[in-house]
């Protein structure tokens, strides 16, 4: 889910809550300028579980939730995650903590 709200001219990721989460976490990033976004959620051993891949994403500040589910639907156990924003050559890692 996405809801724009205004532009802005670096890119960033913020506002994440709540963090730890229980069921779900939104996340809040901004684009500076149109272009294609990967968001990866990696497990503490470093394998990919959820992905999301936005071509010619919009710029703008946005919001995405994420269930704690991987990209089957299956429920994930309590642990570290990091999420993963990347879009051209900028990259930014952030971690998560989800209690069940």
């Amino acid at each position: 889910q996405h809801l724009q709200s205004n532009n802005h001219t670096s890119f960033s990721v913020s506002n994440v809550y709540p963090n730890p989460f229980n069921n779900q976490v939104t996340m809040n990033y901004t684009l500076p300028a149109q272009d294609d976004l990967s968001i990866k959620i990696y497990s503490l051993s470093g394998q990919q579980i959820w992905n999301q891949y936005f071509p010619s994403h919009p710029s703008g500040s946005f919001s995405i939730v994420w269930g704690g589910e991987d990209n089957f639907s299956q429920s994930l156990p309590s642990g570290v995650y990091f999420a993963q924003f990347t879009s051209g050559s900028w990259s930014e890692e952030i971690r998560l903590l989800l209690l069940k």
